[in-house]
C-alpha cells in the first residue's frame, strides 16, 4: 500500500527544482545584460544626435556669414547632461570653382560614448 501511495504522488523533486530555479536565473541574467545593453545604445543615440544637433546648427551659423568672415575655427560645446562636443571647422578654397570655398566641419565627442561625425557644404561669395 505505500508503494501505491508513493507512486501517485505529485509533485516536484529537488533535482527539477534545482533545474527550474537554474533555468529561470539563467533567463534572467540574459534579460538584464540586454537592458545594459539597450541602455548603452540608447546613451550613444543621445550623443550621436547631440553632436548632429551642435553641427547642424553652427553649419548653418557658418552659411549665413558674409564670405570673408568664413575661417577656420575649433570650439567645444557644452550641452547639459550631456558629452562635450568638440567641434573642427576647416575652410579651403574650392579647387575648381572662383569665390567658392570648402567648409569641412568635424565634430567628436568621447565622454561616454566615443564617436565623430563630419559636415560638408559649399559657401559662393554674393556679386
Amino acid at each position: 500500500m505505500c508503494r501505491d501511495l508513493r507512486r501517485h504522488t505529485r509533485g516536484m523533486t529537488l533535482i527539477e527544482l534545482l533545474l527550474a530555479i537554474l533555468i529561470l536565473a539563467i533567463g534572467l541574467v540574459a534579460s538584464a545584460e540586454l537592458m545594459l545593453l539597450a541602455a548603452e545604445l540608447n546613451t550613444r543615440a543621445r550623443d550621436t544626435q547631440t553632436a548632429v544637433d551642435v553641427a547642424t546648427r553652427r553649419i548653418e551659423e557658418i552659411r549665413s556669414r558674409p564670405y570673408d568672415l568664413i575661417v577656420d575655427e575649433e570650439f567645444t560645446e557644452n550641452v547639459a547632461s550631456r558629452s562635450p562636443v568638440h567641434v573642427a571647422v576647416d575652410v579651403s578654397l574650392h579647387p575648381t570653382y572662383e569665390n567658392v570655398k570648402v567648409v569641412k566641419l568635424e565634430a567628436t565627442w568621447d565622454e561616454r560614448s566615443k564617436g565623430s561625425l563630419v559636415l560638408d557644404t559649399l559657401v559662393s561669395r554674393d556679386e
